[in-house]
């Protein structure tokens, strides 16, 4: 009996250290699937902090871009508002000054007893004549090419015929027309003509003596991109700083144009600081621009020419030689080019 309750006794025990062990297994497992659910817990938790720091470092670094760029439109703001003030101040003067002189031309005319001078009326026969020969030395011109009318007595009597037999007719490619009589007058028309001509790629004005209202024409007509225009010289024109800002106007909306020429005209630092702000934000066509003697640019346009020449990715030749420009302006603009290749600087 005692051996038989022993027996049944061990058998018990051993049935509950089976069970036990069982739910050891049991809980094992349990507890190893609980570490692997922890170790992708860990895992998902330090990739969506490190996505949470990566859109942090995003965001404050699109915040500091937009600060750049607000302080950018602050100061080009700023600059504008300061060159307004400028021109009104400028206006002012321009307008006692304009004042002045119409009292001395009145006051001159009186002591001539003459009315205002006009200008030479050729006289009818020989206008004739100088039409005929304009015409036939065009006519002589090969379409699509050049027609050189350097010096040859162009004035508000035969500007049409050049606009008929050169741009209309021979739908010329290269039009020069330095050194002649052209008044606002002529460049009106010539301006009206240009969309007519699908082949003109250079248009040479220089040394006419243009006034800004002709500069203005001619910028307007420029500014619709209906014409194919490459190259604009107008050296030697006695332009102001309104014709450069006439001509800066254009250069927004202009698409065609990438060399402009203005050497030997009476433009100053103020109009500078207008071209500047244009050729950095407004414009990424233009490539070559030619501003040398002009002997009222001083030092006070370094930084705005600097700043063109940086900041403008199209911009490839710039010359400014001859100004009163100091040897340290000079240095500094040698400066704008050292990160631009084959970047052609004359100063």
């Amino acid at each position: 009996m005692e051996f038989s309750r022993l027996t049944s006794s061990l058998q018990h025990v051993s049935s509950l250290i089976e069970y036990i062990e069982n739910e050891n297994q049991v809980l094992q497992e349990n507890l190893n699937e609980l570490n692997f659910y922890d170790v992708n817990n860990r895992a998902l938790l330090k990739s969506f902090q490190q996505q949470q720091q990566i859109e942090a470092d995003s965001l404050q670094e699109m915040n500091q871009r937009l600060k750049e760029k607000l302080f950018d439109y602050e100061t080009e703001l700023q600059q504008s508002n300061q060159y307004c003030q400028q021109l009104q101040d400028q206006s002012i003067n321009d307008k006692d000054k304009i004042e002045e002189l119409m009292i001395n031309i009145k006051r001159l005319e009186a002591k001539l007893y003459l009315p205002a001078s006009q200008p030479y009326q050729i006289p009818e026969k020989n206008k004739n004549i100088e039409t005929n020969r304009l015409e036939e030395f065009i006519d002589k011109c090969q379409s699509y090419l050049m027609v050189n009318l350097n010096s040859e007595q162009i004035n508000d009597d035969n500007i049409e015929v050049v606009i008929k037999a050169a741009l209309i007719k021979k739908q010329c490619q290269s039009l020069i027309l330095w050194n002649n009589h052209l008044t606002c007058y002529s460049i009106s028309r010539l301006s009206s003509a240009l969309s007519m001509n699908k082949s003109l790629t250079k248009l040479s004005i220089s040394k006419n003596h243009l006034s800004d209202s002709a500069i203005k024409d001619l910028s307007e007509s420029l500014s619709f991109n209906n014409c194919t225009l490459k190259q604009l010289v107008l050296s030697s024109n006695e332009i102001t700083d309104q014709g450069l800002i006439y001509l800066s106007d254009m250069l927004k909306t202009n698409e065609h144009l990438i060399v402009l020429g203005l050497q030997d005209n009476k433009i100053t630092d103020k109009a500078i600081q207008y071209l500047s702000q244009i050729i950095q934000f407004k414009n990424q066509v233009i490539e070559e621009i030619s501003l040398y003697s002009n002997k009222s640019i001083t030092d006070g346009s370094v930084d705005d020419i600097f700043n063109m020449i940086r900041h403008n990715q199209s911009l490839k030749t710039f010359w400014i030689r001859d100004c009163q420009l100091s040897e340290q302006g000079k240095d500094k603009l040698q400066q704008s080019i050292q990160d631009k290749n084959n970047f052609d600087l004359l100063v």
